[in-house]
């Protein structure tokens, strides 16, 4: 609970990302612009069970202008997962909170902007199950481009060393 606790906290969360998020999001982005972003559209139920911090931070100038987008803000969803096993439904758990951000813009008028979902694991036994829908759904090679291409990215600290979770104290 202590890295749910840790995202509460700017300087902490935006090391985090720096430190921990793959790289091939990290370069798109300023973690400098991180803050947290409203999550009181989302049913309660849903917002307790699933996900630990809904956050905003800006593209970097290059990439927002590289994809057309004029609202440079992208999400970063992130659930910090305590359950001492892997869940294999975590990515359909992450993708019906995703479908919930977009209609809610849908509603509101506003335009979609890109979510990267991230789970932190830090459960009893290495996470081992799913990271993409692809692999949830059994469908045949022909298929495959059917089915939505959602893969979250994990950190898994269940068995990593301390010395590797680098950045502010509290991490």
């Amino acid at each position: 609970r202590l890295l749910s606790r840790a995202l509460m906290y700017t300087k902490s969360a935006q090391e985090l990302i720096r430190s921990h998020l793959p790289g091939e999001f990290v370069r798109h982005l300023k973690p400098e612009t991180l803050q947290q972003a409203d999550t009181s559209f989302i049913d309660a139920n849903l917002r307790r069970r699933f996900v630990d911090r809904l956050f905003r931070i800006e593209l970097n100038d290059s990439t927002a202008r590289e994809i057309g987008i004029n609202l440079p803000w992208v999400h970063l969803l992130v659930l910090v997962d305590h359950k001492s096993a892997p869940d294999k439904h975590t990515v359909i758990q992450l993708l019906g909170y995703m479908v919930r951000i977009w209609e809610h813009s849908i509603d509101n008028h506003q335009p979609l902007i890109p979510i990267i979902p991230w789970v932190i694991y830090n459960g009893g036994r290495p996470w081992t199950v799913a990271r993409s829908l692809v692999e949830l759904l059994p469908v045949p090679e022909t298929w495959r481009r059917y089915v939505p291409g959602m893969e979250i990215p994990i950190l898994d600290v269940s068995n990593m060393d301390d010395a590797a979770m680098v950045g502010e104290p509290i991490l």
